[in-house]
């Protein structure tokens, strides 16, 4: 997920044709990037939920140790 998520922004990043600061750099991605962007965004969610789980697992772990 995370090396995947820097290829995304590796190629967003790195256009040529893209502004240099921000806030237009973000709307140019959001317009000619479109597939990277929402990449992006789904990695994110999933690598979120992947931790939520992890984080959840461990503390269920603890609790059946305790019993």
């Amino acid at each position: 997920m995370l090396i995947s998520g820097g290829v995304a922004m590796t190629r967003i990043l790195t256009d040529p044709m893209a502004p240099s600061t921000f806030s237009p750099l973000l709307n140019h991605a959001r317009t000619h990037h479109i597939g990277a962007s929402s990449f992006l965004i789904v990695d994110i969610l999933l690598l979120l939920g992947a931790a939520a789980l992890t984080i959840s697992f461990s503390q269920a772990f603890q609790a059946c140790l305790s019993l």
